[in-house]
């Protein structure tokens, strides 16, 4: 019988389909942005914010919201041993919200497309609660890794959502490339899976959240590039089987066919 709790949503490209219904203008970051701004000032701002608003706001929000609660099924790295995190892209705010909660008490930095900080009114506040826009130029790479390679030395947790399109309550673990495990490879540092996953709650049509934890996975291959694809592979493979665990959702995803109009 179909629940009518659940709506059905058409998707054609599940790479490049979004769901989120938010769009923001295009930003360009400046090739001379400074990822990690040594201000003793900037640096007090940031663990104020960081430490003392959005950890207290984020542990209430999700714990109200979803129920939030996680698994950890993987040890992560000793204190000042920095390490990436992989997960799939299922929540609007929750996503920016989830890791902090994942690694507590380690401090996590996330990879953002540049639209996320496109507006000015709120650019500020997004970094310093640990956004990372992606350089939209070559010249701003080298600013970039040098941020991530200072972070990663400061014993951070770099989160990436490799799916890159949020799709709201998504059960199932979407395809997506190796071009963003470049970095674990790069900076020779263990990388972890955090897989969301859904089930019902009584009286509420949002879903209870719990996040399972996988790894370490460690950079292994002949070349830079064969390794990229072992690393993607194993986290695809653990969040795939961790993704079994989710037993409802508001939201049913179908490959459209022609005819069919998006819900």
């Amino acid at each position: 019988m179909k629940d009518p709790a659940v709506t059905t949503v058409y998707y054609d490209d599940e790479r490049n389909d979004d769901f989120s219904g938010v769009t923001r203008p295009p930003f360009e970051i400046p090739a001379d942005f400074d990822y990690a701004p040594r201000s003793p000032l900037r640096r007090a701002l940031a663990f104020l914010v960081y430490r003392c608003v959005m950890t207290p706001f984020v542990f209430f929000y999700m714990k109200i919201k979803f129920g939030y609660r996680v698994v950890r099924r993987a040890k992560l790295p000793e204190k000042g041993q920095g390490f990436f995190l992989y997960a799939n892209h299922t929540l609007l705010a929750g996503d920016a919200f989830s890791p902090t909660l994942a690694v507590f008490p380690k401090k996590v930095r996330v990879i953002v497309s540049p639209d996320n900080v496109a507006l000015p009114s709120t650019r500020q506040f997004i970094l310093l609660c640990g956004a990372l826009p992606l350089p939209t130029s070559l010249a701003g790479m080298r600013s970039f890794l040098s941020g991530l390679d200072t972070y990663l030395g400061q014993g951070c947790c770099i989160t990436l959502y490799p799916e890159a399109h949020i799709w709201p309550y998504c059960t199932a673990i979407r395809d997506f490339p190796d071009d963003s495990f470049r970095y674990p490879v790069k900076f020779g540092v263990p990388t972890y899976a955090a897989t969301t996953t859904f089930s019902r709650r009584r009286f509420l049509r949002t879903p209870r959240v719990t996040v399972y934890l996988d790894g370490p996975f460690y950079p292994d291959g002949e070349n830079k590039r064969q390794a990229q694809k072992k690393l993607r592979d194993a986290v695809h493979g653990a969040m795939t089987e961790r993704a079994k665990y989710s037993t409802w959702s508001p939201i049913r995803y179908e490959k459209r066919t022609q005819g069919e109009e998006t819900t």
